[in-house]
């Protein structure tokens, strides 16, 4: 993730000017590159269209292009050619997430891990057996006649699972769960039967803030971290990457990157008894005045933006104003210390893609391998590269 981030601040200027050749060539591999990246990221995107399959296909045939053009010896693989389906794919199945062969994959894998003793003949039951009696025992808490004993245990056993449950097949499969969002706190039971008695010291500047958003001290209790279907969000005492969230900020399209310093749940006094609600403390990064052109821009499929490294004030924030989390990349531009973001949302549809990148027409023949390819941008000299079919 980083590699590219690095690459666009370095390389996206071609000194055209002096006639730098080597920094006209590094541009023009930095496209290439990136439009392979940006390919990559739509096909992972668990919400397409029609129009980013399109967007994909240009960005592929834009891939081969300048690879060709950069790379006159490189001979082209199998896998080149087949690439060019997955737009078509995605327009037919959907996301290529929902079709991709990595749960069979992942399954299999399981499967392998069991002990079987090496009793030929017997390896088909042995694997049957040990595969239902652990679908049998992860079930047991959602069966009606388990003993309240048993349910008083399960927030030991789902900690004994938990890495498991950290796999990307279950994550997915929670997230597409969103009517019935599952929170849990730090002992792992859900967050509406956290006891009050488990409360611990509230910081000074939690608690201000907390005067300050309701005008008057509620009862309170500090979380260090907490699941919200299936991910896990921290204060940046405990772990600073998932304390990094984007905040939904009211605009389609525009979200603000923060920093968690707090996860609260407050006890709001109601009609007939208290409501337990859950905020997070978090402090928003400040945006930057860009009079010049950010690199950024022109890649947005890489959902990179550049983002001061100021913080603002600590402010409460409902859990459904987060949108997912974000890794970070501190750099120094033009003199100033900022941050460029890159969300790492798979569900939601932050892919924005240009206007232009769907006027250019394409019109190409997988099968006959041959391609009809339009002008492509070359940095600088913005010429129509013409290079043999791949």
């Amino acid at each position: 993730m980083f590699l590219p981030l690095s690459l666009i601040r370095l390389w996206h200027v071609a000194d055209a000017e002096n006639n730098d050749g080597r920094a006209i060539r590094c541009a023009q591999i930095l496209d290439v590159t990136l439009s392979l990246l940006s390919a990559v990221a739509i096909a992972l995107s668990h919400t397409t269209t029609h129009s980013h399959a399109d967007v994909m296909q240009r960005h592929l045939l834009d891939y081969l292009r300048g690879l060709k053009e950069l790379f006159p010896d490189y001979k082209f693989r199998p896998n080149h050619h087949m690439a060019l389906h997955i737009p078509e794919y995605i327009k037919l199945f959907g996301p290529v997430h929902s079709w991709w062969a990595f749960p069979f994959e992942r399954v299999i894998g399981m499967l392998q891990r069991i002990s079987t003793n090496y009793h030929p003949g017997e390896y088909e039951s042995t694997i049957s057996r040990s595969f239902v009696r652990s679908s049998n025992l992860r079930n047991i808490f959602c069966h009606r006649g388990t003993p309240q004993v048993i349910r008083n245990c399960e927030p030991i056993f789902q900690h004994l699972i938990r890495p498991k449950s950290r796999s990307a097949l279950v994550s997915d499969i929670i997230q597409f769960d969103n009517a019935s969002p599952h929170w849990h706190d730090d002992t792992g039971h859900d967050l509406q039967w956290t006891s009050p008695e488990k409360s611990s010291v509230i910081p000074d500047a939690l608690r201000d803030c907390i005067r300050a958003t309701f005008d008057t001290d509620y009862k309170a209790i500090s979380l260090s971290h907490l699941t919200i279907n299936g991910r896990i969000y921290s204060t940046s005492t405990k772990h600073l990457g998932n304390s990094q969230v984007l905040f939904k900020s009211g605009i389609p399209g525009k979200i603000i990157p923060a920093r968690i310093d707090y996860i609260t749940q407050i006890m709001v006094p109601g009609d007939n008894q208290d409501v337990d609600v859950v905020y997070v403390a978090a402090r928003k990064f400040q945006s930057l005045d860009l009079t010049n052109f950010d690199p950024f821009q022109a890649y947005p499929c890489l959902q990179a933006e550049l983002w001061s490294e100021d913080l603002g004030d600590l402010d409460l924030y409902p859990l459904d104003s987060i949108e997912t989390h974000f890794v970070s990349l501190p750099i120094s531009w033009e003199g100033q210390n900022m941050i460029v973001t890159v969300s790492l949302s798979c569900v939601s549809p932050l892919i924005i893609c240009s206007p232009t990148s769907l006027t250019n027409p394409i019109h190409r023949n997988c099968d006959n391998v041959t391609i009809s390819f339009g002008r492509v941008r070359d940095r600088g000299m913005h010429r129509a590269m013409s290079v043999a079919d791949p």
